[in-house]
């Protein structure tokens, strides 16, 4: 887990992630793993981002499974803004 509170709101999720502990992590082989993203990250080892206009049907099912793990990912962050009210507005 790696917090980046940096840029509270104004950046997109990929320059957090570029300066993240998680990223330089993954790209030195200190952590074994990927993560799963949307279309906005640039591909990059370990980070795994939907075929763009896929047409056979592995890619097809590969998107699917994409957005079904970011979709867990997503819940889980609006349940722990709920829970703390503090990560969505601020303190």
């Amino acid at each position: 887990m790696d917090v980046v509170a940096r840029w509270p709101g104004s950046v997109y999720d990929s320059t957090v992630f570029d300066n993240s502990q998680v990223r330089e992590t993954l790209l030195t082989s200190l952590l074994d793993g990927y993560l799963f993203s949307d279309g906005g990250y640039g591909r990059k080892r370990n980070v795994l981002t939907p075929v763009a206009n896929g047409t056979t049907d592995a890619q097809k099912l590969y998107n699917a499974t994409n957005v079904l793990a970011k979709n867990c990912v997503e819940q889980a962050n609006g349940m722990l803004q709920r829970r703390f009210p503090a990560l969505k507005y601020g303190l």
